[in-house]
């Protein structure tokens, strides 16, 4: 692909796609496509599909869960777009586990719920299940960090009157 920036619609079928490509992303060489932005129209570079889908997440704000070199890789390629704002990997940066995890435990210890944290695995990085024991018996059972953190949030507005 050319060093200048191009339109996506202008770039041949032929052009796209050169049989010696590798995804900038993470380096595999199958399922390769050319990543454009969808808002201003610029080709980008090769990725493959997956790349391609962590790269749709950083352009909505999101971060996914990848290496730093691989985010890092991510993020270059996304900048390569004249008309978005150039991004930092730190703009994206959200808390690992462990910090959700203890921001979890305390919000449930200020609203008087239990909290059990239990790992699908042997491994600290296996998914988890969150169960979540209200005060008044019911309980909620989240399959994500950041479900149990929202899950939390809500019931802290609503124990201080914020919610509506």
């Amino acid at each position: 692909m050319s060093a200048v920036p191009v339109q996506y619609e202008f770039v041949s079928q032929y052009e796209r796609v050169p049989p010696e490509a590798a995804c900038e992303g993470c380096g595999v060489s199958a399922m390769l496509g050319l990543d454009h932005c969808h808002a201003h129209g610029w080709a980008r570079g090769v990725l493959c599909m997956r790349c391609n889908q962590y790269i749709g997440s950083i352009d909505r704000q999101l971060t996914p869960r990848v290496s730093e070199d691989h985010f890092a890789a991510l993020v270059a390629v996304r900048n390569r777009c004249p008309g978005c704002r150039p991004l930092k990997a730190a703009d994206l940066e959200r808390p690992g586990r462990r910090e959700r995890e203890n921001r979890m435990r305390k919000m449930a210890e200020r609203l008087r719920c239990d909290l059990t944290i239990s790992r699908l695995g042997a491994h600290a990085t296996s998914p988890a299940i969150y169960t979540l024991i209200l005060p008044e018996g019911r309980f909620e059972v989240l399959t994500s960090s950041d479900a149990a953190l929202e899950f939390l949030a809500s019931l802290e507005a609503l124990a201080s009157g914020e919610a509506a």
